[in-house]
């Protein structure tokens, strides 16, 4: 018997024999018009003011997102955010690519990422946890290392992170919070919080 699995671009189709049992999700039908609802809770957020009115003029905005590696619709996401802060210049925007220790990302995978608009308009960089020069000491963690993070993240006046989420063993959920650790942190921070103490904690499960 065949199956056909996703797997990156493109489908896989594998052989499994007759008595394989395939389990598939349930397919749920997706929001008819995705920006509108995007937009609406950027409008009316719970226990914060509105995205827009949050965000003056004049402040430096950076937008971390999660590398190629996740699948965060950031080809969407990010346009309607800068969208949504249109009285923002667009030289006041920074996008970066929370890579953590991974490769750095081509223009032609940012176009994948991001779109040719976001790319050809707004300044996209990828974050380096190797380079000294390009971070920035925001203190020191109780689990007993210095805290680095993105030199661009920390000069900004408003940070936005994009991300999906989902469980994490020791992080508890992926999303906004790894975004910055590991995403944008420097390869000290990032080694600490993902050491041998931290995976092997009886609570990681």
């Amino acid at each position: 018997m065949q199956t056909t699995l996703l797997y990156g671009t493109e489908n896989l189709t594998i052989e499994v024999t007759d008595q394989a049992i395939v389990i598939e999700p349930h397919n749920l039908e997706g929001l008819a018009d995705e920006e509108k609802e995007v937009v609406d809770a950027l409008r009316n957020p719970i226990g914060t003011p509105p995205l827009r009115v949050m965000v003056k003029s004049t402040d430096k905005v950076a937008i971390v997102i999660s590398d190629i590696t996740r699948p965060t619709p950031n080809h969407k996401l990010v346009p309607w955010l800068v969208k949504e802060l249109s009285h923002v210049p667009h030289q006041n925007f920074v996008i970066i690519n929370g890579i953590g220790t991974h490769r750095d990302q081509t223009k032609e995978e940012f176009v994948q990422m991001l779109g040719e608009w976001v790319v050809e308009n707004i300044r996209v960089i990828n974050h380096h946890c190797h380079k000294q020069d390009e971070l920035v000491n925001v203190g020191r963690s109780e689990y007993g290392c210095d805290v680095y993070l993105n030199k661009e993240y920390t000069k900004a006046d408003f940070r936005i992170t994009t991300g999906f989420i989902e469980p994490h063993f020791f992080a508890g959920l992926s999303g906004g919070p790894k975004g910055i650790m590991p995403g944008i942190a420097g390869i000290e921070t990032i080694m600490t919080f993902h050491n041998a103490r931290m995976i092997g904690d009886p609570m990681s499960t």
